[in-house]
């Protein structure tokens, strides 16, 4: 080994020039990479600011055959909830792409804004308080909820 070791340092020894370009990209590489874990983990490997960021769950249903994830409903969420006991609260949303109108009567066609469906308790499961106005509650989410009135 240690006639290796000897070797190595003859061929460095021979192309200075090689060896410091070798050096720089090396100590280049390192550097872009702990600036790149640097980041990731600021952004990804502190945990919430919460009491509670240790607990949440998410659960996702798939088809059977597991390629795509089947869309949440009202009664799969009661049927969880009514399972569910080893489960603290239970929370809902989905996403999809809605238009945003600008107003009653308007024609403008308005823009496409990526929107989140929530049920009433997942706001306050996360620990979020409106800003103005209140969170949403049971009966304006369930199917036998009121519709309020647009006058």
């Amino acid at each position: 080994m240690l006639a290796d070791l000897r070797f190595a340092l003859r061929v460095v020894c021979r192309t200075p020039g090689l060896t410091l370009v070798a050096l720089a990209c090396l100590a280049v590489a390192i550097g872009l990479t702990t600036g790149a874990f640097t980041v990731v983990h600021g952004a990804f490997g502190t945990p919430l600011p919460v009491d509670w960021a240790d607990r949440p769950v998410v659960l996702r249903e798939y088809d059977p055959v597991g390629r795509f994830e089947v869309p949440g409903t009202a009664s799969r969420l009661t049927r969880l909830l009514e399972r569910g006991s080893s489960f603290e609260s239970f929370g809902a949303w989905y996403t999809r792409n809605v238009t945003l109108a600008t107003g009653p009567g308007s024609s403008a066609a308005g823009d496409l804004v990526r929107a989140a469906y929530v049920s009433p308790n997942a706001l306050s499961i996360v620990g979020l308080a409106p800003v103005r106005g209140r969170l949403p509650s049971e009966d304006d989410v369930w199917p036998s909820a009121r519709r309020p009135s647009c006058s």
